[in-house]
């Protein structure tokens, strides 16, 4: 290193290990005992140090404030100013916290006092790897579950041996959820998602006799599939936690049902599809249909309802300069494989009944589909 004189500016680094800017004031001793009287820049000459000649060096470069920063960095034990990298001395310590394993980290040259957790992707492969070899493999994982367990049993399957045992015709019941469903549908304008129909009060016991009742059409239409496929299982929608609101629901997913269904009281046809003679747009009800059971664990007599909820689809006809058009509700506008499925429906219902779809330019128009 360049002899640093008297009258020179330099960087010194006080008795505490930090550089600063400084000027060297003064000298003495040789040799060994040779030392240099430094002031610091911005400070009083209290504060002027005697320090030996490795504490000082020139000042180099145009930039006193990086050389100072790069001095001072360089410096601190155990980081690499190059690649602002700090040295372990040794993981002492691991722990698991929200999941993630953070390892205890003894930092060269640094006391107890400092040690930090950092994760394991902060370290070194090869130091993890020595250290699991040590101590072992990571703490399992804890599994974050939630403090309420949801009881995921129908409300109404309490009910269900009371149902089997109980002998109750719901066909009554059954055609009056397909009379208002033809109604809705002769007074639907535009595709929608409507209740079909209410009834109150509805015992679980004619709730699950309905669904039994559905699902024996599966078996008389000779439908393919088992039949969770065309009438699922009844299943807990709300309620599962213990809340007071209890809905437990089973849908219709099969064309073949809903037209069966409704199709004895359809004036014009033989399944779910109409046509409006003054206006020629068809309307068409389709799946899903879903069927809902409603009360309340708590309070006086709570309510026991059954709610029907369907889908209707519209095909307009070509009107004002447009052309033949498809509309359902909004709630498809993203979902392609539902509305093909819809569109498929409107197809088998058209071939199916031509003094019903009367329109050769209709007929080519789903034909395609």
């Amino acid at each position: 290193m360049p002899a640093v004189r008297e009258g020179q500016d330099v960087l010194a680094r006080d008795k505490r290990g930090t550089w600063y800017a400084a000027k060297v004031v003064a000298e003495r001793g040789e040799g060994d005992e040779h030392e240099l009287k430094v002031h610091f820049s911005g400070w009083r000459t209290r504060f002027d140090e005697w320090l030996r000649p490795a504490a000082v060096m020139k000042q180099s470069g145009p930039s006193v404030e990086k050389q100072l920063a790069e001095a001072n960095w360089s410096s601190t034990d155990g980081h690499d100013a190059i690649t602002d990298t700090w040295e372990v001395e040794d993981i002492v310590g691991k722990r698991l916290r929200q999941g993630r394993t953070q390892y205890r980290v003894r930092w060269a040259g640094w006391s107890a006092s400092s040690d930090s957790w950092e994760p394991r992707e902060h370290l070194d492969a090869s130091l993890v790897t020595e250290y699991e070899a040590k101590h072992g493999k990571s703490p399992p994982r804890k599994k974050l579950t939630s403090s309420v367990k949801k009881d995921k049993t129908p409300y109404t399957e309490q009910f269900a041996a009371a149902a089997a045992a109980l002998q109750l015709d719901v066909t009554s019941n059954v055609d009056a959820v397909a009379r208002a469903a033809m109604d809705v549908l002769e007074r639907a304008r535009g595709a929608s998602t409507p209740q079909l129909y209410k009834l109150d009060p509805c015992p679980p016991q004619l709730f699950l006799k309905i669904h039994e009742h559905l699902r024996r059409l599966v078996d008389d239409l000779k439908l393919q599939g088992a039949a969770a496929a065309h009438v699922s299982p009844v299943r807990a929608k709300a309620g599962m936690a213990g809340g007071s609101q209890v809905i437990d629901m089973f849908t219709v997913n099969s064309a073949d049902i809903v037209e069966k269904l409704v199709g004895e009281f359809n004036l014009q046809g033989e399944g779910a599809l109409l046509v409006s003679k003054r206006t020629s747009v068809l309307t068409m009800l389709l799946p899903k249909m879903h069927f809902y059971f409603k009360t309340k664990r708590s309070g006086h007599k709570p309510r026991v309802q059954l709610v029907v909820k369907g889908h209707v689809g519209t095909l307009l006809p070509p009107q004002a300069g447009l052309p033949l058009r498809w509309e359902f509700a909004p709630k498809y506008k993203d979902m392609p494989k539902s509305r093909h499925a819809f569109k498929l429906a409107f197809k088998v219902a058209a071939a199916r009944d031509h003094s019903l779809v009367t329109s050769q330019d209709v007929r080519d128009f789903v034909s395609v589909i």
